[in-house]
């Protein structure tokens, strides 16, 4: 570290004053050399070396919400299967909701496929419009952690 009276100055620039050190090679740098990274700053040789790879949300590997898409179509798919079988926007009756919804004394008896049957069932358009946009604003959020 060069210093002019005790005051670290840039390796580059001899009259300038340092205000951090690289991240990589802890080299004094002054404001015009430092180059912003994910965490600190580091010095232009350090820059032009690109020896690491910064990964944002965006450029991680699977980082497309894939998962979220296909729950999405699915549930789009059975509420256009319920509607084409008989249903109706909002009474939630047809051959789906009769075998596939969720109730209690069926459950006991053994019918414990409509736990995870009832998921996919939706009773409306505005149902299943509002459920569908919860799932596509939090979906990529929960398939990333």
């Amino acid at each position: 570290m060069t210093t002019h009276e005790d005051v670290a100055v840039c390796y580059r620039h001899h009259d300038r004053r340092a205000g951090v050190t690289c991240q990589r090679c802890n080299r004094p740098i002054c404001p015009s050399c430092m180059t912003p990274a994910s965490v600190g700053f580091h010095c232009p040789e350090c820059t032009r070396s690109g020896s690491q790879r910064v990964y944002t949300s965006r450029t991680l590997p699977g980082s497309r919400p894939i998962v979220t898409l296909v729950i999405i179509g699915i549930n789009v798919a059975v509420f256009v299967v319920g509607l084409a079988q008989g249903g109706s926007f909002g009474t939630g009756r047809g051959t789906l909701f009769a075998n596939g919804a969720l109730f209690g004394p069926l459950v006991d008896e053994g019918e414990w496929w409509r736990l995870f049957t009832s998921g996919f069932l939706h009773l409306g358009l505005a149902h299943i419009a509002l459920n569908m946009l919860v799932l596509y604003l939090l979906g990529p959020q929960l398939e990333m952690a």
